[in-house]
């Protein structure tokens, strides 16, 4: 049986989310949980909340705290000795609490678990551990269906998101709680690797499930914190803060998925490979499937000029002359979800074996992703 919990639910803005994240967490908690709300705006309106019942404790602060400064101030407040952590745009499935707890208490060295992250419009992984390579952070499994072989076992990860995080209090404290001065970005990850620097480890829950509503940014639409120069300094900062701890393990998840697509498809083949990866080391993920069986034709490097674009025009990028090219190609690019649609590109290479490769690990046949899913 698990123990009490304090929820800690981090509000800034939009209503009908946390409305909806407060009817999960009801529905899904004891009565000896406590729920607090930390709700921070310095626009005062964005603090006129509906009544949740004497269950919630909400804290209204009339000043934008960031994720880390509000999460510290719940935390501040929590009686339990295992405190939640959790967006406010999250709703979770009915058992989570559950499995979250059987997840952290299966190995006496974890010190937090978090949900495996569910895309709430197309019901994809959005988040189940984060990997790093030498330039970036990335999200192993992203946008693979809940049922795929690789998603189905508890992962270990070198980072998890705050998308429902177990820890106890103490560790928390031990840990030396969110780093306010990252604000609203890589806290998580920061406390990740503060866990690991006292010999913890953090695993994502496979059981676990939460729906994500902002973890897209697709679908979340641009986000005034999410300026390309603020996260660079503030990315920066991070990697410098754990260039000691920090390992490059993405490698690791690539061994993993061309094992999985060998088992299911056979060897991989010879391709051409064209890279349309948004990264400072393009040639790092052809590396990674060059080294472990894939032979390649020709290597073609044309950036597709939007990191993570929800959609990518093969047409437009690669051209005539790639498209009618009669062996096989590789493609290389940041999401391969992007790859839907292109009716017209797939039509001219029906039945060209063609393979997706992107930057979160994710190794595929064309097939698998366009018909299958």
């Amino acid at each position: 049986m698990r123990p009490a919990f304090s929820l800690i639910i981090v509000f800034h803005a939009g209503v009908s989310y946390l409305q909806a994240c407060i009817e999960s967490v009801l529905a899904s908690t004891n009565n000896d949980d406590e729920i607090i709300v930390v709700a921070n705006n310095v626009n005062e309106h964005a603090l006129e909340l509906p009544d949740f019942g004497l269950r919630v404790q909400v804290l209204k602060i009339s000043q934008s705290l960031g994720y880390a400064g509000a999460s510290n101030m719940g935390a501040a407040k929590a009686q339990r000795n295992h405190l939640v952590f959790c967006d406010h745009d999250l709703v979770f499935e009915p058992d989570w609490l559950e499995h979250l707890w059987l997840s952290y208490s299966a190995h006496s060295d974890i010190g937090a678990s978090s949900c495996k992250a569910i895309n709430p419009h197309s019901s994809a992984i959005l988040d189940f551990g984060i990997a790093f390579s030498a330039f970036n952070g990335a999200h192993p499994g992203l946008d693979l269906p809940q049922s795929h072989p690789l998603v189905q076992e508890d992962r270990l990860a070198q980072a998890i998101c705050t998308s429902g995080f177990l820890i106890s209090a103490n560790d928390f404290q031990a840990a030396g709680k969110f780093d306010v001065s990252f604000g609203s970005m890589y806290t998580d990850l920061d406390l990740c690797l503060q866990l690991k620097r006292i010999g913890l480890k953090v695993v994502s829950s496979a059981k676990a499930l939460a729906y994500h509503f902002g973890g897209d940014t697709h679908l979340a639409g641009d986000k005034a914190y999410k300026a390309s120069s603020l996260k660079a300094d503030i990315k920066g900062a991070f990697m410098r803060k754990h260039a000691d701890v920090l390992e490059f393990d993405l490698g690791y998840y690539y061994s993993i998925a061309i094992q999985n697509h060998i088992a299911e498809h056979g060897p991989l083949k010879k391709y051409l490979c064209c890279n349309m990866m948004n990264v400072a080391d393009p040639d790092w993920y052809e590396e990674q499937v060059l080294k472990r069986g894939m032979l390649s034709y020709e290597s073609i490097t044309i950036a597709s000029g939007l990191r993570d674009a929800s959609s990518l025009g093969l047409f437009e990028t690669l051209g005539f002359n790639i498209m009618q090219s009669n062996v096989r190609i590789a493609y290389f690019v940041d999401r391969f979800s992007s790859l839907r649609g292109n009716e017209y590109w797939w039509k001219r290479r029906a039945g060209c074996d063609d393979l997706i490769v992107d930057r979160n690990a994710n190794v595929l046949k064309i097939d698998a992703i366009l018909r299958k899913w």
